[in-house]
């Protein structure tokens, strides 16, 4: 009876050994996924002030040469950018340079989410950018195409 207290016991050692063991594991691995999401973070901010610095040192232009082509600052009358037409019928204009998006309800000052304009150009000076760049454009649909069965 002893020996089977004594095993019984033992068992119960082990098996609150390897709970610990598995709740240190598990903080663990919560605490790594933190620190990657945490890092992940980062590198997204380092990236989205990158994006930033260059669309607001990038003069939209197209044309330039040597040293003057690589910073973004073309030296063309025509501006660098795309205007594209989505399917419900909204128009962007985007930036081939330094790949900047102005949307409708883009001000001088900020996106139309609320975040900083680094590029201080409203969408309506934007798409008013004369280029020589053909616009681009989804397929148009509507509702209207749909036929009843």
């Amino acid at each position: 009876m002893e020996e089977k207290t004594k095993l019984q016991q033992e068992r119960e050692a082990l098996e609150l050994e390897i709970l610990r063991e598995d709740v240190a594991r598990r903080r663990a691995d919560k605490e790594f996924k933190n620190q990657a999401r945490k890092d992940q973070e980062k590198g997204f901010a380092e990236q989205r002030q990158k994006a930033a610095a260059m669309q607001a040192g990038c003069n939209h232009r197209k044309g330039g040469k040597d040293y003057a082509s690589t910073q973004k600052r073309g030296d063309g009358d025509n501006y660098a950018v795309v205007k594209h037409t989505f399917p419900l019928g909204d128009t962007a204009v985007i930036c081939t340079r330094c790949l900047f998006i102005w949307k409708h309800g883009t001000s001088a000052e900020k996106m139309p989410d609320g975040s900083p304009n680094p590029t201080g150009i409203s969408y309506k000076e934007a798409i008013n950018f004369p280029t020589d760049n053909t616009p681009s454009g989804s397929v148009q649909f509507g509702l209207r195409n749909i036929v009843a069965a």
